[in-house]
């Protein structure tokens, strides 16, 4: 019996990465994740929240930074002046807002 040739190789298999690379940094953008669970209320509840936390984070105009804002159950009931008080604490906190 012959032996057979190796199957012919795809002309683009040599191109694909053979791991994944990171992106590169990130320079002087604000970067900002916002958690919302379903423990904070039904979808209309966490919209508005999220909404309002998103709408207090671009008028602070934060330094190049990453950041994530996970919201507790009690923001569903928390006006928008309760938020930016809460927000601006933790952020006070954390040093990037003086």
């Amino acid at each position: 019996m012959p032996l057979s040739s190796p199957p012919p190789v795809r002309p683009n298999a040599k191109e694909r990465p053979s791991k994944l690379e990171p992106s590169p940094p990130y320079k002087a953008e604000v970067r900002v994740g916002i958690v919302v669970s379903k423990k904070v209320g039904k979808a209309v509840v966490r919209n508005k929240v999220r909404r309002r936390l998103r709408e207090i984070l671009r008028r602070m105009h934060l330094p190049s930074c990453e950041l994530v804002v996970v919201a507790q159950p009690e923001a569903a009931g928390a006006s928008f002046a309760e938020l930016l008080r809460d927000l601006t604490q933790a952020l006070k906190k954390a040093g990037l807002v003086q």
